[in-house]
């Protein structure tokens, strides 16, 4: 019995060996078969769509413009292309060729994608752009640009206009760097201010610097030199720290920070808060109105908001360009009346009327008597500005040889206050403006008192001394005086120049 159970379990165990081999038999033969399939679809996906694309983009430069480049795929019946050349903008769809343009110097990673009937291909290459495009000095953030993207940057005053002052609200321009003046203050226009990017700012004025001046007079007041250029070496102790020197320097989006006793952008005399102080200081914040690779513009704001400061610079090695010579204006003896019924040599494109608060004319005469009956005046507001006036811009030099004395006729109301600053006085103002912002340098004026008020007066200026005088093209009005903040409201009709007499 038990012998029989051994030889039923043997046959049982043969039974299932066989099975396992056979089963292993099939699953060979499957695999083989499903090889054959494989390579069965791999032959008709090339017999059918041919063989998957290749091929990538290739790089030129395209000639006559700098830092573009010409970008051609050949990718064979490519129908779709897609490429990367700025992140900023990341994929976008273009044709076969395409182009990339890049600002500054550096490598560039360029990509493609070219779709074809067959598959797609992708391609990647790094263009090197050696240098920066023409006019593009620099890039970046504020310490970038202010340094020029180097270790340094050299940026002087930016000629005329360079330096300005005025109202906050800019309304009226009380004075800026004239072209004419350019010559004179060539010691200030040479005057260095080097940005380094560790934080050190140098100042340097060559050899030279420029006394300001305060009210008519060298400032400061105890620093005992003529208004004009003069030696660096001639800096009086107390005030050497505005002579040459290291200091240093922060900058943010929006701020220039200047650090160290005497250091200074523009000109000495502003910082403190003020107009012009009086000592050195050991820090000044000046706001960024703009900077760019090719210019700076700060402003300092003094007087709680009474008015500012504006400072124009350039890099020191970028050529400014020659200014046009402006044409001489011919010396001439004509008519000069101001009439606002409608009879007036003047036309309205000469009135220069942005240095006064509010005007208006032809207005109502307020008062019409025998002196002045006309219907029509001019209302002359004065406001809080320093020095507000309006003027005439004639297109000819006068010539004062046998016309030189002017009459006008004016109302000052018993309404203003003239117990302060407010002067009972009409000034009348001869200038050259081709010295722009010095033009009141060398001006002759006639400045009468007003002594009754809500009446018309005629009032008569002289310049019968200075018939020598051949450069005056401006004519200046200004009721109540100036160098102070007191409003006043005036009114002024029939300006003109007389006959001979």
């Amino acid at each position: 019995m038990a012998l029989s159970r051994i030889r039923a379990f043997n046959f049982n165990l043969i039974i299932m060996k066989t099975a396992i081999k056979i089963q292993r038999s099939f699953s060979f033969l499957f695999l083989i078969l499903l090889a054959g399939v494989f390579v069965s679809c791999s032959d008709k996906y090339e017999q059918e769509l041919g063989p998957r694309p290749e091929g990538d983009f290739t790089v030129t430069p395209i000639e006559g413009m700098p830092n573009t480049f010409l970008l051609s795929s050949n990718v064979e019946e490519a129908f779709r292309h897609k490429w990367f050349t700025d992140p900023a903008i990341g994929w976008r769809e273009g044709g076969p060729t395409d182009t990339a343009y890049f600002e500054l110097a550096g490598t560039y990673d360029v990509k493609m994608i070219a779709m074809a009937p067959n598959g797609h291909v992708v391609a990647e290459k790094n263009i090197v752009v050696e240098e920066n495009a023409p006019g593009v000095a620099c890039a970046g953030d504020n310490l970038a640009l202010l340094t020029g993207c180097e270790e340094s940057q050299t940026w002087v005053l930016d000629g005329e206009g360079s330096l300005w002052i005025g109202p906050v609200d800019e309304s009226q321009t009380w004075w800026s760097l004239p072209a004419a003046d350019l010559e004179a203050r060539a010691c200030v226009l040479n005057d260095e201010f080097t940005f380094f990017e560790d934080g050190t700012f140098i100042f340097e004025n060559n050899g030279d610097f420029w006394v300001e001046e305060e009210a008519g007079a060298p400032h400061p007041a105890d620093i005992g030199l003529e208004i004009g250029c003069n030696p660096a070496d001639a800096w009086p102790e107390q005030y050497a720290a505005w002579n040459s020197g290291t200091h240093q320097f922060e900058v943010t989006e929006e701020e220039l920070m200047v650090n160290g006793l005497g250091a200074f952008l523009g000109i000495y005399k502003v910082g403190g808060g003020v107009a012009a102080v009086a000592e050195p200081q050991e820090s000044i914040t000046y706001e960024i109105v703009e900077l760019t690779a090719e210019k700076l513009v700060v402003e300092y704001t003094f007087g709680d908001g009474a008015g500012k400061w504006r400072f124009t610079f350039r890099p020191a090695d970028l050529d400014p360009g020659e200014e046009p010579e402006e044409p001489e204006m011919p010396l001439e003896e004509n008519d000069i009346a101001v009439d606002f019924d409608g009879t007036s040599t003047i036309t309205e494109d000469q009135w220069l009327l942005d240095q006064v608060t509010a005007y208006e004319f032809p207005v109502a005469n307020p008062d019409p008597d025998d002196v002045n009956p006309s219907a029509n005046v001019f209302r002359y507001d004065r406001g809080t500005g320093m020095y507000e006036n309006v003027q005439i811009h004639l297109d000819h030099k006068i010539d004062l040889t046998n016309r030189n004395k002017f009459s006008i006729l004016v109302y000052f109301p018993s309404a203003n206050d003239y117990t302060g600053d407010l002067a009972q006085t009409f000034a009348v103002k001869l200038q050259n403006r081709e010295l722009g912002g010095d033009a009141w340098t060398t001006q002759e004026e006639r400045k009468p008192e007003v002594e009754v008020l809500d009446e018309w007066v005629k009032l008569t200026f002289d310049f019968s001394d200075v018939t020598d005088r051949t450069d005056f093209d401006s004519i200046v009005l200004q009721p109540g005086g100036e160098g102070h903040t007191a409003p006043g409201t005036f009114y002024f009709d029939e300006f003109q120049l007389l006959p001979a007499e």
